[in-house]
């Protein structure tokens, strides 16, 4: 039977196959294709970002007349098309004031808490640390600016010093074991086989022990704001109280953001800032 141009079923059934290898191996050369553009763009945006850190880390100094946070007209949203978590948002903190941000899920305190850190920057408006942009702050001295505490404890590979120091050159042992007595965590430290220089594993410590690393590794540099993004959020209560005792050493002479889902008692000089979309 002659039916494809002259062709038998078969014959035009082997072309097509032989076609269909042919295309195959194109297509997936164009989705590496596709994958190495993608690649080449992020890296000339990590390129692009490392020429601004360095650019910009000779910016004037902090003014210590300013607040240590002002917020001003804030506009911010994640994409073009997406609703405005923020829309001309002020705030201002004063220097060693401890604010708790409140509100439902989704609100926005955690989005507030990056921006604070310059993880994020506002599509209008700005965000001053000490009358400084948060973006003109060399990532060399983030540390010193702000200890940034998340729900969940994230090791990296190396000893119970380096969690702390984040194998950071300028943070000395001295400087780890006074974070990790200020969060009562030398004892146990002591215990382990070689101290500090114990190398880490995910079995070394409970939960609530590695919220106290973490509360540790945020003040190792004696930062100016504490930022605290739901840090009891998974814990029990026994656990959370000592997280807690922890934290109120930590917090001492320091500006503290701290987001809640829920309402803590609140202190002498803490401030309640509820977030509502």
């Amino acid at each position: 039977m002659q039916g494809f141009f002259g062709m038998t079923a078969g014959t035009a059934a082997a072309v097509i196959a032989y076609v269909s290898n042919f295309f195959g191996p194109l297509e997936s050369i164009r989705m590496e294709i596709q994958n190495i553009q993608s690649a080449v763009a992020g890296t000339k945006r990590i390129n692009e970002f490392l020429r601004e850190t360095e650019q910009k880390s000779s910016r004037e100094p902090a003014r210590e007349e300013e607040p240590a946070i002002r917020i001003s007209n804030v506009c911010f949203r994640y994409h073009e098309h997406d609703m405005e978590i923020f829309h001309n948002f002020n705030l201002t903190v004063t220097e060693g004031e401890f604010i708790i941000l409140a509100g439902r899920t989704g609100a926005g305190k955690s989005t507030l808490v990056k921006l604070i850190a310059g993880l994020y920057q506002p599509q209008q408006g700005e965000v001053r640390i000490f009358g400084r942009t948060s973006d003109s702050l060399p990532e060399t001295e983030k540390r010193q600016w702000f200890g940034y505490v998340e729900q969940q404890f994230r090791l990296i590979p190396g000893t119970v010093g380096d969690q702390v120091s984040l194998l950071d050159s300028q943070v000395s042992d001295a400087q780890i074991s006074k974070a990790l007595d200020m969060v009562g965590l030398s004892e146990t430290v002591d215990r382990l086989p070689n101290g500090i220089h114990t190398y880490c594993t995910e079995s070394l410590f409970s939960q609530g022990q590695f919220q106290l690393l973490a509360i540790a590794r945020a003040v190792v540099l004696d930062p100016r704001i504490l930022l605290l993004d739901e840090i009891t959020a998974n814990l029990d209560a026994q656990t959370e109280e000592m997280v807690l005792s922890a934290l109120k050493a930590a917090s001492q002479d320091r500006t503290v953001i701290a987001v809640s889902h829920r309402l803590y008692e609140r202190e002498q000089n803490q401030r309640l800032i509820e977030i509502v979309l």
